[in-house]
C-alpha cells in the first residue's frame, strides 16, 4: 500500500516567485510550471516542480531511481547515476538550478534537440 498519491495535477503560469521543489531554483513570473496535490503519510501539500526538471526526469529515466511508494524527491536526484553523455548534461545543469553563470536560463532538456 503506497503511501504517496497525487490528488490534482496542473501547469499553471507562474504570477509570482516559486521554488521548484526538486532542483531549488526560483520559478520565475510568467513561467509555466507543474503543481500537484498529493497527500503523503497523512498529510497534504503542494509539489511544485520547473519545466526543466519535468523534462530531465521524464527523458533520463528518473523514476527507475524512485520509490513507488513514496515519489521522487530531491534525495533521489542527488544518486542518480547517468548512463550516458546527454544525462550527465543535464544533471550538472540540474546540479546549476539551470542557470548560466550570467543567470539566464539553459534551454529545457530534450533528446531530439542535443542530437541535432
Amino acid at each position: 500500500m503506497s503511501d504517496f498519491v497525487t490528488l490534482s495535477e496542473t501547469r499553471p503560469r507562474a504570477r509570482i516567485e516559486h521554488t521548484c521543489d526538486w532542483c531549488h531554483r526560483t520559478i520565475d513570473p510568467g513561467e509555466t510550471y507543474r503543481r500537484t496535490g498529493q497527500i503523503f503519510d497523512g498529510r497534504k501539500y503542494t509539489w511544485k516542480s520547473c519545466q526543466h526538471c519535468n523534462a530531465f526526469v521524464s527523458t533520463c529515466n528518473l523514476w527507475e531511481w524512485a520509490d513507488p511508494d513514496f515519489g521522487m524527491g530531491r534525495d533521489d536526484i542527488e544518486y542518480f547515476e547517468p548512463q550516458d553523455i546527454f544525462s550527465a548534461r543535464c544533471y550538472v545543469m540540474w546540479r546549476k538550478q539551470w542557470r548560466r553563470k550570467d543567470g539566464t536560463l539553459y534551454p529545457i532538456p530534450s533528446r531530439e534537440a542535443a542530437a541535432a
